[in-house]
């Protein structure tokens, strides 16, 4: 059951395009959020054995946090988002009860890799026509077309993603492309690698979306970390980024892209980092956030609202910032704790199996809180990064295992 599960959820956009898109039903990740917790309820009824980590218990502290404080604001879209961290908890529960196999792995690195392709292959005809596949008027995100704005600089484009969430590319199908990576460097496969990370360097930069394009560099830069034994291994990697680099470079020019216009336009739009609603937001932090540094405000207050309006901002825009402003130092206190605890766990693998496509991809999740918001972690590429992280930390065990009874 758990193995079907994992194995679905990577046909996400598939099912959430039928869902969403055809159906007019909601996205697909709310019906896959309420199986999980029935999958839970069997593990917990059925296992004999049930272990219990500090990253298990932070999330489950996180949930009742967030509930009572969710129960006691009646802020709009509560349940749903209590439904997330709860789900949260369950399906780490689930995964530290679970061992994957090394087919079971396989099978879901060959469904990555077709879904790197495809997403590559929908990016490009997106550029042509931006409205294959395109799901920003479902989530009121296309208020660029109603200003006129509708140029090949400014367009938001999520390949086969933008049905299951407007963050959805960024948070998870470059954590899918990491934990690709990451297992292909481990097991020493390059066959194709190239043309994956060169099929995720097209998905960035057309996308158009400026924390996307840092997430694939963050991703790719995980090369550097896993050949940093020698330095012909780190010529070869840096060969590689700059390969694939000037590629990128022409293919962009062959689309139509003018990189001048580009930067202007796209990257560097605000001008300078103090005209940006990032740094504004530091000064909407430094006045809310005192008044109320305990237990938060829970979401957007009226004042809140107001004073991010004041500064082009829909919010405080810094997803840390935020959660002070939200939560408190004693929310944050569980959020960021249950953070930091699997960003340590995912490194502690990371540093003794030498397989850091998880860690990377956790790296992208904390990167992106710096642009936006967001403080769920139910995004099915950053699942998926915990369960291969899951399968090669209890892969090491059973290799220190079996040596140390060879040894005796």
């Amino acid at each position: 059951m758990t193995f079907l599960y994992f194995a679905v959820l990577l046909f996400l956009p598939i099912i959430s395009y039928l869902t969403f898109g055809i159906f007019n039903l909601r996205p697909a990740g709310l019906y896959f959020m309420i199986i999980a917790s029935f999958i839970g309820i069997f593990h917990l009824f059925f296992r004999r054995k049930i272990f219990v980590t500090p990253i298990l218990v932070f999330s489950f502290l996180w949930f009742g946090f967030y509930s009572i404080q969710g129960f006691l604001m009646l802020e709009k879209g509560t349940n749903t988002r209590i439904l997330q961290s709860f789900t949260l908890v369950v399906l780490i529960f689930i995964i530290q009860n679970t061992k994957f196999t090394s087919k079971y792995i396989k099978f879901l690195i060959n469904i990555i890799g077709y879904t790197i392709l495809i997403a590559m292959i929908v990016t490009i005809i997106q550029v042509f026509n931006f409205e294959f596949l395109n799901a920003n008027y479902l989530w009121n995100q296309d208020k660029a077309l109603t200003k006129g704005a509708l140029d090949i600089y400014n367009i938001r484009r999520n390949s086969i993603f933008g049905y299951i969430d407007p963050n959805e590319l960024g948070l998870s199908f470059f954590p899918l492309l990491s934990v690709f990576i990451g297992h292909k460097l481990k097991n020493k496969d390059n066959r194709f690698l190239l043309l994956f990370v060169f099929a995720g360097g097209v998905i960035a930069f057309f996308s158009n979306t400026r924390y996307v394009m840092v997430a694939y560099i963050i991703v790719i830069l995980q090369v550097l970390v896993y050949r940093r034994t020698t330095m012909l291994a780190t010529i070869k990697a840096l060969l590689l980024i700059g390969f694939v680099s000037i590629a990128l470079y022409f293919v962009i020019i062959e689309m139509g892209y003018d990189i001048g216009d580009w930067a202007d336009q796209r990257l560097f739009r605000e001008g300078t980092f103090r005209e940006s609603t990032r740094f504004l937001a530091l000064q909407n932090f430094l006045i809310f956030f005192p008044q109320n540094f305990l237990f938060g405000y829970g979401y957007l207050t009226n004042s809140l609202q107001i004073a991010s309006n004041s500064i082009g901002s829909s919010q405080i825009h810094v997803g840390y910032l935020s959660a002070l402003v939200y939560f408190g130092l004693v929310g944050c206190f569980f959020l960021f704790g249950l953070w930091f605890l699997l960003f340590k766990s995912l490194y502690k693998t990371a540093k003794a199996t030498n397989y850091w496509g998880s860690f990377f991809a956790f790296l992208v999740f904390l990167w992106a809180n710096l642009t936006l918001v967001m403080f769920s972690l139910f995004y099915y590429g950053i699942l998926i990064a915990i369960v291969f992280d899951k399968y090669y930390k209890d892969s090491h065990v059973s290799l220190a295992v079996k040596k140390s009874n060879t040894d005796t």
